[in-house]
């Protein structure tokens, strides 16, 4: 396959030539990335992004109860989301989610921290803390390996 190049004062590439040249390029992608092995994170992300409710809850779980600092307005938030737990979640997580969100309210200094650590144990690996004390060593470990980063700030702190 080639990508056909513009060259300057020259206009005979077709659009149709692009489209089939993209897509030649997509199936190749799709067919290279059939071949690597899915880890459990990986898949518990599809599940999460193919589940109806899947992206709601999280952003949910992560807004109202992991970035709240206060652990009482944190239970309240598990309590509500709790029925909302969606499908794509072993049943030994959606019973934890159930049984948390009926105890947070009564041991919110158990329940909050315990539901916390379990979803920085799941996507630690996807978000690196930007406390001042915790970033530069998170960067310093990534780019140890080789890899090239990007960097995005999530919530609501940035955009005020």
């Amino acid at each position: 396959m080639t990508i056909p190049t513009i060259q300057a004062g020259v206009d005979h590439v077709r659009p149709q030539d692009l489209a089939d040249d993209a897509v030649a390029l997509v199936r190749r992608w799709l067919a290279e990335g059939a071949r690597v092995p899915v880890g459990a994170s990986a898949a518990q992300l599809a599940g999460v992004l193919q589940d109806p409710s899947g992206l709601e809850f999280t952003v949910g779980f992560v807004d109202g109860v992991v970035r709240p600092e206060d652990l009482s307005v944190a239970a309240r938030n598990l309590k509500a989301l709790a029925p909302k737990v969606p499908a794509f979640l072993p049943w030994y997580m959606k019973s934890a989610v159930a049984l948390g969100g009926t105890l947070a309210p009564v041991l919110p200094g158990v329940v909050i921290p315990a539901a916390r650590k379990v979803l920085r144990e799941m996507v630690g690996h996807l978000i690196a803390d930007a406390t001042d004390a915790k970033l530069g060593r998170s960067i310093a470990k990534i780019r140890k390996d080789g890899v090239r980063l990007n960097v995005n700030l999530l919530g609501e702190a940035i955009l005020g």
